[in-house]
């Protein structure tokens, strides 16, 4: 494996292994966050009814977790719709603000804005992927270092 966490031919020239070892300081804090926020479903009662690994119903269950980090992205769009500009992008705005108003608000004030409806869609993929089990901190540094060996716009696609 490489010391710069380059992508590595395996045995087979069809499989390849990354090495995450060297992206470490960036998986702990990813890590932390995933349970932390899990923690955070947990302890507000979302998953008291929650199936068990094998349970009826625990696929239906991911699958409604999933279309709640749908319905974030849609709500992004939705913030798209309401900028006049460019910059209000970046911005943040409070219930019964508009968006483009760069008013600043101490919390508990709901944030709202584009870059908040990407957090709550991240918010939730890491709080899925903790319930599931899945060490996300290392399959985001994994895919990450994959990609950076990928062909340029590989696929020819558009976006």
């Amino acid at each position: 494996m490489s010391q710069d966490g380059a992508v590595q031919e395996g045995p087979n020239s069809n499989q390849r292994q990354v090495d995450v070892t060297v992206k470490h300081h960036l998986i702990g804090p990813l890590n932390e966050l995933q349970t932390e926020i899990y923690k955070n479903a947990v302890d507000h009662g979302w998953y008291d009814k929650a199936p068990k690994m094998g349970d009826p119903g625990y696929l239906d269950f991911i699958n409604s977790k999933l279309m709640l980090i749908v319905s974030e992205a849609a709500e992004a769009c939705e913030e798209l719709r309401k900028v006049k500009n460019h910059d209000a992008l970046k911005n943040r705005y409070y219930e019964g603000q508009e968006a483009d108003e760069a008013v600043v608000v101490k919390l508990p004030a709901k944030p709202e804005g584009f870059g908040v409806e990407l957090a709550d869609a991240l918010i939730r993929i890491l709080d899925l992927s903790a319930f599931c089990g899945i060490p996300l901190g290392e399959m985001v540094i994994e895919k990450h270092e994959f990609n950076k060996t990928r062909p340029y716009r590989h696929g020819h696609r558009n976006a």
